[in-house]
């Protein structure tokens, strides 16, 4: 027989009990972002955003990664810690740092992280600063960009230029190249080698005739292709009539 009263007192207990329990994961995660030193994690815990990749995947198959790799397993360990920021207590996910993350996994290292609560805009104002312009292609930065946008981090191109100290004619530049037509891109072996100048020379002649574009890529014996300049000779050659 249920008593009165103890539906009321059940609901009340679990009621604290969950709230201590969110208690506890507030202080544990309190204790791990407010001392500002590098922990060491498994590689495991950190989660890599599907939304904010700056890294395009040659970036990690290249000669830079090689050394990279090889850098850190001389060191045993990386000595530039990443980024994370904590999703739960036990679990984290990067903030930068993705070929250091990586390279440290393939290893079978713990990675030198700092942990910091980092949420929305600056997560991305984060990422972007994190690589220096020499390091990282126009390409990914682009996607980085566009992904930002439409995640609604920022609510125009304009916005995330002045967030990111950056120019609008940059930004604006980026993305034409991360938003070449599907067919495009495909064509080639490594995106990294895409410069601002040659994207745009692609996305006016894909805008000026998409389905011929599509065309003379379908025909071509040379895509995929490692030579932008090869790319840019298929799409200039006059269609053939049947």
């Amino acid at each position: 027989m249920v008593m009165p009263g103890s539906c009321d007192s059940t609901a009340a207990r679990c009621s604290a009990d969950a709230k201590h329990h969110q208690q506890s994961i507030n202080m544990s995660l309190d204790s791990k972002t407010s001392s500002g030193a590098a922990l060491l994690l498994d590689p495991a815990t950190v989660a890599v955003s599907s939304l904010l990749r700056l890294r395009a995947p040659q970036s990690f198959a290249d000669a830079a990664f090689a050394r990279l790799k090889a850098s850190i397993a001389h060191l045993g360990g990386n000595v530039q810690p990443i980024k994370v920021r904590p999703v739960h207590p036990d679990g984290y996910e990067l903030v930068f740092g993705h070929r250091r993350l990586q390279a440290c996994k393939e290893l079978g290292l713990p990675v030198a992280a700092l942990v910091q609560d980092v949420t929305g805009s600056r997560l991305v104002a984060e990422l972007d600063a994190s690589n220096d312009d020499n390091q990282v292609s126009v390409y990914e930065r682009g996607c980085l960009y566009e992904a930002a946008l439409n995640a609604g981090y920022f609510p125009s191109r304009r916005r995330l230029a002045e967030a990111l100290g950056r120019e609008l004619k940059d930004v604006v530049d980026a993305a034409t190249v991360a938003q070449l037509p599907r067919v495009i891109l495909d064509s080639l072996v490594d995106l990294r080698v895409l410069k601002i100048s040659a994207a745009k020379q692609l996305a006016a002649a894909a805008a000026a005739d998409p389905d011929g574009i599509a065309r003379r890529l379908a025909a071509s014996k040379a895509r995929p292709t490692a030579r932008v300049s090869d790319l840019l000779s298929v799409l200039r050659q006059p269609m053939a009539t049947p």
